[in-house]
């Protein structure tokens, strides 16, 4: 992923307007490390999602599964 990825999410519990991913941390054909922030109205928390090694490697090149996967593992959706 490049720099800091934006992504557009419906609010759940809380005024969220955004989720960021600012960074990866990849340990090869085993697992990866997402991380980032939460933004809203009110609030910027940060967050770190761990992945499985089999969502690790369902990854491939599509970073909108990552993007996906984040978002859903955060317990939000997509706008």
């Amino acid at each position: 992923m490049n720099s800091a990825t934006i992504i557009e999410i419906v609010p759940v519990n809380y005024p969220v307007s955004a989720v960021t991913i600012n960074n990866v941390m990849v340990q090869l054909d085993q697992t990866a490390q997402i991380g980032g922030h939460i933004y809203g109205d009110i609030v910027s928390l940060p967050y770190q999602v761990n992945l499985t090694q089999e969502e690790y490697a369902a990854w491939g090149s599509d970073d909108n599964y990552i993007s996906n996967l984040v978002i859903n593992k955060l317990g939000y959706t997509k706008a």
